[in-house]
């Protein structure tokens, strides 16, 4: 049953892309190719690489997507709006800074540096285009860690929540309902534990989802299509259940351990696709794999080359089957708001 699923995957995400390509041809638009980004691709941000990875994910070949530039070691990454990158860079406690990648050109653009940004993890993007990034070391702040908002037109920071129950914010995600959820790694040296924290996005209120039970080390977070969490959880050393995927439904705050073990050394950038495939960086055996969301089950999707040390990992956004038909009817102005791939 698992490996019929995974077929009818596979077998969908290629059929999106070739309706995709064929009505772009009658259309006489671009379909994005080699070094460009295609539906589905999977994007790195490898912070000893210093640069943006793209990965296919049927057969994990890897390419360099972006680098130089602003790059010093991007963390974070996600689309926004009109479908361009948006990546999280950061080389210590006070150089942050958020970088808009061109997904057709891979011309980057300085969002914004200094201010509170300190030592950037990850970042997510709501409905209204609005960025919101978790801050390590927030600078010009007395709390140590916290959430910011950023504008994405003029670069304006906004402090939306710090101190309260936060001790070491690291991943960030956004619900379908787009309300602000992050992962708190803890303090393990006074037994402080990890959680995952809900973030009122207008007063910053703090509101506990899921606290301790399977977290060690918690780092990244993902949101299933159903509305459960993924969590990449490092215990290196076996502590709780070893290096671990973690299940967490988001109303009962109810911990399952979906994966563990295995190939895993340090699980932390995680994403998980609209039809249940779930990815994860491994930062130190410079990996990405392939989880099966029913039972667990971890391959290894792409492994060296490019990858010294992988962080954050996003999908490009697949068009709705809406967006191919308004395609196919003219309306194009719509399409880089779906997709980031195809252009005019």
């Amino acid at each position: 049953m698992g490996k019929n699923l995974d077929r009818q995957r596979v077998l969908g995400r290629f059929t999106c892309r070739v309706v995709v390509c064929i009505i772009c041809i009658w259309l006489g638009v671009s379909y994005a190719s080699g070094g460009l980004l295609n539906p589905g691709d999977l994007v790195v941000a490898d912070q000893s690489t210093s640069a943006i990875i793209r990965i296919d994910p049927f057969t994990g070949d890897q390419s360099i997507f972006a680098s130089g530039g602003f790059f010093s070691a991007p963390r974070g990454v996600a689309f926004d709006l009109n479908g361009d990158l948006l990546v999280a860079d950061a080389t210590g406690r006070s150089d942050g800074k958020i970088i808009r990648i061109d997904v057709e050109t891979g011309t980057q653009t300085l969002i914004c540096e200094g201010g509170f940004l300190g030592n950037v993890t990850h970042l997510a993007v709501d409905s209204h285009g609005d960025i919101f990034v978790t801050v390590f070391d927030l600078e010009t702040v007395t709390d140590h860690t916290g959430i910011l908002k950023i504008d994405p037109l003029t670069g304006n920071q906004t402090l939306v929540s710090s101190g309260g129950v936060f001790n070491s914010v690291t991943g960030i995600a956004l619900d379908a309902n787009g309300e602000i959820l992050v992962v708190d790694s803890g303090i393990i040296a006074s037994g402080t534990a990890g959680s995952v924290i809900s973030v009122d996005k207008t007063n910053g209120t703090q509101t506990s989802v899921s606290y301790g039970g399977l977290f060690f080390l918690p780092y990244g977070i993902a949101v299933e299509a159903n509305g459960n969490l993924l969590i990449a959880d490092q215990d290196p050393n076996g502590t709780i259940h070893g290096n671990a995927i973690i299940r967490v439904n988001p109303l009962t705050g109810s911990q399952s351990l979906l994966s563990s073990g295995g190939f895993f050394e340090s699980p932390f950038g995680i994403t998980a696709s609209a039809d249940g495939e779930i990815f994860v960086t491994d930062s130190t055996m410079d990996a990405i794999l392939k989880i099966d969301p029913v039972t667990g089950g971890q391959t290894i999707l792409s492994s060296g080359d490019l990858l010294n040390s992988p962080m954050d990992i996003a999908i490009v956004p697949v068009p709705e089957p809406a967006t191919l038909c308004l395609l196919a009817f003219g309306s194009l102005s719509l399409l880089k708001r779906s997709s980031a791939v195809i252009k005019k």
